[in-house]
């Protein structure tokens, strides 16, 4: 029994698979959000990101297990010790029942009192306590079945995980459109198509993983509570990465929950919508790389893990420019065709979370190279801090000013490039034995370049004023990808791509 080596056309084909998964996604969250803006109060609808903002508990839990279960099985897995497997799945899956047990008893008593945190419209209440169950069944099953999907990445597998993810999407979709045509137009329909979706995922990903896996059949009498101390003593720092993206992404809307109005909830929410659509990008881009770089790890190869963190770094600010350039450009327009012409605020948020990406995403394999190392501690620290400092910040501003939703997202804006410029790009560099010099000329250099190509055509189109119907802004959207994908082509692919890619097309010609 051995680990199946990582190719890097598998890796690729992985992390594109992973990227479709969320793009079908993202089309149908846009469509959702605008068709419940446009039928529901903004006090309704600003109950669904409260709601939904709970489901950051998802990776706050698996943070907690998930990093430490996925290093194990894999190392015991590729070493050819399949007891050692059963061991580590069994234990935690049995650990899990009974978390999820008193999650469930806890989580419903808050549910019921759900006024007592959030400041909940007293007409809304009732519908708001049943959003919080349903999201309460969806986080339980989503927990409950992640020790299984595992085995998608023990077999470096991926494809058929995301293919698996497609299909649910798909139904979840089915499910909305039937309770929003099929019955009323309300926003509880959206949690209970999400949790009956969990049900469908949690079935279908148990049975699949047993089949390509079956060390992956839990028995009892293999629990032992050692394994599961040892990896929950792993994960109690990936458990503070959870802390940390629940805060980034958690503490602004429920600020704005106490300190503001519906609308600005509504407002901040949409604002950021690509910020959290691309963080899903990322993850599901960056997983297959995870076993890669453990392995190169374990055998002490730091040059190659070097290498990997700054081509890593350059891909992510390839993919998330793509997106971030033109957003910068255009999201007033974006958001006026989107919403109407009544929420510039919104579309301020949105430029300004866009320029999050180029810092953020520099040092995008930055928390894979922590829990390859294991060297957890300072990174999840810094993480947890920053996300305290961003809750800070949103406070002094909703409290003290009257900047509003423009103060909020500054405030977020100044904490990214402090903690990345001060902390996260030197911490990465340390670990990987990467020089600034290498770092700023194979990152962040050749990652921003095709952002300039992009700006060549977006930004006279822009002041031309092009963009202002959707063919516009779709054709200018077009047409600038054009000029940023030829100068990822032209300048900014180094010789050892561009011979692998060369290779690629004349096998591809002679099939």
């Amino acid at each position: 029994m051995t680990l199946v080596p990582p190719r890097k056309l598998r890796v690729l084909v992985n992390s594109a698979s992973g990227i479709g998964t969320v793009l079908v996604n993202v089309i149908f969250v846009f469509w959702l959000y605008q068709y419940l803006l446009a039928r529901v109060p903004a006090e309704e609808f600003a109950i669904y990101p409260l709601i939904s903002m709970l489901l950051l508990l998802v990776p706050f839990i698996i943070s907690s297990y998930a990093s430490a279960l996925s290093r194990s099985v894999i190392t015991a897995y590729s070493e050819g010790r399949p007891d050692e497997v059963m061991r580590l799945h069994s234990s935690l899956v049995f650990a899990l029942m009974g978390f999820i047990a008193v999650l469930l008893l806890v989580g419903s008593i808050g549910a019921m009192h759900i006024d007592w945190f959030l400041s909940i419209d007293p007409e809304m209440l009732g519908k708001a306590k049943i959003m919080a169950l349903l999201v309460l069944i969806e986080l339980s099953l989503t927990v409950f079945v992640v020790p299984f999907t595992i085995a998608y990445e023990v077999r470096q597998i991926f494809f058929l995980r995301d293919a698996i993810n497609v299909g649910l999407n798909l139904l979840k979709i089915c499910l909305t459109f039937a309770f929003l045509f099929g019955v009323s137009t309300s926003v509880v329909w959206v949690p209970l198509a999400s949790c009956l979706t969990a049900g469908a995922a949690a079935v279908i990903n148990i049975i699949v993983a047993q089949r390509i896996l079956p060390e992956f059949r839990p028995a009892l009498h293999r629990f032992s509570l050692a394994a599961v101390r040892d990896m929950l003593s792993f994960g109690f720092w990936t458990t503070l990465g959870g802390v940390a993206l629940f805060i980034h992404q958690g503490a602004a809307i429920f600020l704005l929950n106490l300190f503001g109005t519906p609308q600005q909830v509504n407002g901040f929410f949409i604002g950021t919508i690509f910020e959290r659509r691309m963080t899903s990008v990322m993850g599901m881009a960056l997983a297959p790389i995870q076993p890669v770089m453990v392995a190169m790890a374990a055998q002490g190869n730091l040059p190659q893990l070097g290498k990997t963190y700054a081509r890593g770094g350059r891909y992510a600010l390839w993919l998330s420019m793509a997106i971030g350039t033109p957003g910068i450009v255009y999201a007033q327009e974006f958001i006026t065709l989107y919403l109407g012409p009544d929420h510039a605020a919104t579309g301020q948020v949105m430029q300004i979370m866009f320029l999050t990406f180029p810092f953020a995403y520099a040092s995008g394999l930055l928390s894979r190279v922590v829990i390859a190392l294991g060297e957890l501690r300072s990174f999840f620290l810094h993480a947890v801090l920053s996300g305290l400092a961003i809750a800070a910040g949103v406070f002094l501003v909703l409290t003290l000013t009257d900047y509003g939703l423009l103060g909020v997202a500054l405030a977020v804006l100044a904490v990214h490039i402090i903690w990345q410029l001060g902390v996260f790009w030197p911490m990465g560099l340390k670990l990987t034995g990467l020089r600034w010099s290498e770092f700023l000329r194979d990152t962040v250099v050749k990652g921003l370049l095709p952002s300039l190509g992009g700006l060549c055509i977006w930004l006279p189109l822009k002041y031309a004023g092009l963009a202002d119907g959707w063919a516009g802004f779709l054709s200018c959207g077009f047409l600038g990808g054009l000029a940023y994908c030829a100068t990822v082509a032209l300048f900014c692919l180094t010789r050892e791509e561009r011979s692998q890619l060369s290779a690629r097309v004349r096998a591809r010609r002679a099939t």
